[in-house]
């Protein structure tokens, strides 16, 4: 476990295990990441999650299909029919994935690096195509 103090975005004061952070969202124009830890208590896990904010920014590709329900991930998921051991086992899907959305990135991305509000970009891969969507 690496613990660590934060502030939860309702303001309380809480002790998270760092190792079990995962990116929920950012917001790289105002250089704000928030993320979602487990949360402990002497020692122990409990059953709780805290979502909290740090400055910051989230600068590569791969970083950024980590975020929460983001809809490129969820493309690729839906690609490999959502067993990526299966499906993908030597990662080379995923790398043609990175590769096609690296050469598009400015449909999917603003200058800032954060997703954009809309986009419906079609690429093919593997002589399928794929439908990236996020029309709100």
């Amino acid at each position: 476990m690496k613990l660590k103090s934060v502030i939860s975005r309702l303001g309380t004061e809480a002790i998270v295990d760092e190792n079990t952070r995962a990116l929920y969202d950012y917001d790289n124009k105002k250089r704000k990441i928030m993320y979602t830890a487990q949360a402990v208590e002497n020692g122990e896990y409990i059953n709780t999650w805290i979502t909290y904010i740090e400055d910051g920014t989230v600068n590569t590709l791969e970083e950024r299909l980590t975020k929460f329900q983001n809809p490129l991930y969820a493309a690729y998921t839906e690609f490999v029919k959502y067993d990526r051991k299966k499906s993908d086992p030597d990662g080379r899907i995923y790398e043609e994935f990175l590769n096609e959305i690296r050469e598009k990135e400015d449909l999917f991305f603003t200058e800032d690096g954060n997703y954009r509000n809309k986009f419906c970009v079609t690429i093919d891969l593997f002589g399928k195509k794929v439908v990236f969507n996020d029309i709100n």
